[in-house]
């Protein structure tokens, strides 16, 4: 399998917000889409190394998700994940230091995935 690639920017944490649609399938046919929204609001230190913090907007208020921090061309975050589950560590989220034809490699929940990095 083939992935492709961008050019890379350094993360803008300044005044930051994104929107992101979850479907929910359940047995609901078209699956139900909320739309849910995070902005980016101060730092904090963990293990020494500064991290920005992560929340999710609500209707009255906002929730506290996770952080992230930027070394090197790699985006490391600690949280909620797309399931809910906290993580326990540190996780690598994106390594932009790949080049045309290195090997990424993906976790799933049973196996690893080896893909080949290409520009469209």
């Amino acid at each position: 399998m083939d992935l492709s690639a961008q050019k890379y920017y350094s993360f803008d944490t300044i005044n930051i917000s994104w929107n992101e649609i979850k479907e929910i399938n359940g047995a609901m046919s078209p699956p139900n889409k909320i739309i849910e929204s995070y902005f980016i609001s101060g730092d904090t230190l963990i293990e020494d190394n500064a991290y920005f913090k992560i929340y999710r907007k609500s209707d009255n208020d906002s929730n506290y998700i996770g952080c992230f921090r930027e070394k090197e061309k790699k985006i490391f975050y600690i949280g909620v994940d797309y399931f809910d589950f906290d993580t326990d560590s540190a996780i690598l989220l994106y390594d932009f230091t790949k080049n045309v034809n290195d090997t990424v490699y993906t976790g799933t929940w049973h196996s690893i995935i080896k893909k080949k990095l290409i520009r469209l």
